[in-house]
């Protein structure tokens, strides 16, 4: 497997070059699990730290699986196939415990950098990973990504890697979900017009394409973003495509019916949607990293017929900018993060009515963490969420500050 370097694998695959710029300080010494508390609600339970063999950077929403969070790291781990790690799946109790279970790129042809989170199936966690497996058709030469399993002991399984057929998809941004025994998810790019794919596979292996964007003019392109089932149909996002060229909202039946639903692009509407959907009150929600009235970025509603409007843009004052995760419902609200903006520039936790009555609720500082990319998990009236840098590490380092991120939780 070649090696790629982990600011390399950041801007191949979000184009964030301000966040990519990879610190060559060497590893500090392990530290234990950091707590550090707020008045406002928030604590950093955890933060990476690379050294030992830790994850780094985690990018990826939590779950919650019998009171114990998971997810995964784009970069640590124990593995030297890819030059920073190549990441892993991890576990983190709610008071900061945690232990890496899987560490990516432990043999030939293994996933690595797994973008997305996991899911958990009868104890078994499934996912997907951006790069790896034996596909070689790719923007990088390690891979084009695989589906993977890791039971509660931490064996790990390829069940599909990506280019294993003509036309298939490549590179999967975006983590599962289930309909009965069958597993959807989406390929940002690949698929007969190369413009993606919306793709089904099973526990043995056997992979589908259900739907190749870019199959007409005006398709969306580019899926990034977790799917959604509402009624047995499946709801997601295109970062590109559409009538201008800004990303769409579609939906896709399981046997490749695809609608375009709403076009991005016409300003103040946003751009860029590089998240997935909440279905919440019987209307579709989500985020945009770009465009609204200051440009930077929006939280949408869109119904199923269609009908779309903005409910917030991002960017005045200290208020957050370029949100990048999905939004999360808690008790009439939703509830998201933006990577940039806020007091310190460092990012924000915010709330938004189905009105679009938006507070900002936390900004970021750096030392508790910085530049989240993920959603968040809302239990017991605790949300809990990472972000990419930021925290008491000392290996990593972009864009004016350190740490390899953190897991933190918010009391509302």
């Amino acid at each position: 497997m070649g090696s790629l370097r982990s600011c390399d694998r950041f801007v191949w695959l979000l184009g964030l070059a301000a966040l990519a710029a990879c610190s060559s300080n060497p590893p500090g010494p392990f530290t234990a699990p950091t707590s550090t508390p707020n008045p406002s609600g928030y604590s950093a339970i955890y933060s990476f730290h690379v050294t030992g063999g830790d994850g780094a950077t985690p990018y990826a929403t939590l779950i919650d699986a019998n009171g114990t969070l998971y997810g995964t790291t784009v970069a640590g781990g124990a593995s030297s196939a890819c030059s920073g790690g190549c990441g892993t799946v991890f576990r983190v109790s709610t008071s900061g415990s945690e232990r890496v279970m899987y560490d990516f790129g432990s043999y030939k042809h293994d996933g690595i950098v797994p973008y997305y989170g996991v899911i958990a199936i009868d104890g078994t966690l499934y996912g997907t990973t951006s790069a790896g497996g034996f596909g070689s058709f790719c923007q990088i030469d390690t891979g084009c990504g695989v589906v993977f399993s890791v039971d509660s002991s931490g064996h790990e399984h390829v069940i599909y890697t990506f280019e294993s057929h003509a036309n298939d998809g490549i590179t999967p941004l975006s983590n599962l979900v289930a309909i009965g025994s069958t597993f959807y998810g989406t390929t940002q790019t690949g698929g007969k017009e190369n413009g993606g794919t919306v793709f089904s596979v099973d526990t043995a292996g056997h992979e589908r394409i259900v739907y190749d964007f870019g199959s007409y003019p005006h398709d969306g392109l580019n899926p990034s973003g977790t799917l959604i089932v509402v009624d047995g149909t499946l709801y997601g996002t295109t970062q590109r495509g559409g009538s201008f060229k800004k990303g769409a909202v579609f939906s896709v039946s399981t046997n490749g019916t695809e609608q375009l639903l709403h076009s991005f692009g016409a300003r103040p509407d946003g751009e860029t949607p590089r998240a997935g959907l909440a279905d919440f009150q019987g209307l579709l929600y989500g985020t945009t990293v770009a465009g609204g009235a200051s440009g930077f970025g929006t939280v949408f509603d869109v119904s199923r017929a269609g009908a779309e409007q903005i409910l917030h843009s991002f960017g005045k004052a200290a208020d957050g900018k370029n949100p990048q995760a999905e939004l999360t419902a808690v008790s009439g609200a939703l509830y998201g993060t933006t990577t940039r903006g806020g007091a310190s520039s460092y990012g924000t936790i915010f709330t938004v009515t189905p009105k679009g009555a938006e507070q900002t609720l936390y900004s970021f500082q750096g030392g508790d963490g910085a530049y989240p990319f993920a959603g968040l998990l809302g239990t017991g009236g605790v949300l809990y969420g990472a972000t990419a840098y930021g925290g008491s590490g000392s290996s990593c380092s972009t864009a004016g500050v350190s740490g390899c991120g953190t897991i933190f939780r918010f009391v509302l």
